[in-house]
């Protein structure tokens, strides 16, 4: 038995609440993503930025570090292992030859469609019952407070 407090009925701060919340939220979606990932040998950021490559093919490295609030050398790296397992393909862009701007390759995009799939169901699962328009203003939301803090 545990001689933590359940937390769910601790009155908190409305700041501190959307912390623990969003943090929960955060690090249960890892979890879950992280397990359905595993038979992929994919990581969760690389996922992410397969995703994002994938909705955005040609984007440059500037963007995916700009969309991933990551640092361009921590994309630079998770790139370097993506292209290595043959995910990606960074071509000279050709307004500006020291720019790259980053595709799938076939395989990368063989993966991201099953990948998406899979996740897909797995949150329909997870959102059944829940009114789109909560869902929208939850994004909104948390799109907005994420603005403010960048």
């Amino acid at each position: 038995m545990s001689n933590m407090k359940d937390n769910s009925k601790m009155k908190l701060p409305i700041e501190i609440e959307l912390a623990r919340t969003t943090s929960r939220f955060h690090w249960s979606l890892q979890n879950k993503t992280n397990a359905i990932l595993k038979p992929f040998g994919l990581t969760t950021e690389q996922w992410r930025l397969l995703m994002l490559i994938s909705f955005n093919e040609g984007a440059d490295q500037q963007f995916l570090a700009d969309e991933t609030l990551k640092a361009k050398s921590s994309i630079a790296a998770l790139m370097k292992n993506m292209g290595k397992a043959g995910l990606i393909a960074r071509v000279p862009d050709p307004n500006d030859g020291r720019n790259k701007c980053v595709y799938l390759t076939d395989k990368g995009k063989a993966l991201a469609e099953q990948g998406q799939a899979i996740l897909t169901a797995e949150g329909k699962k997870v959102l059944e019952g829940q009114e789109k328009e909560d869902l929208e203003k939850i994004i909104s939301v948390l799109s907005e407070l994420t603005e403010r803090m960048l």
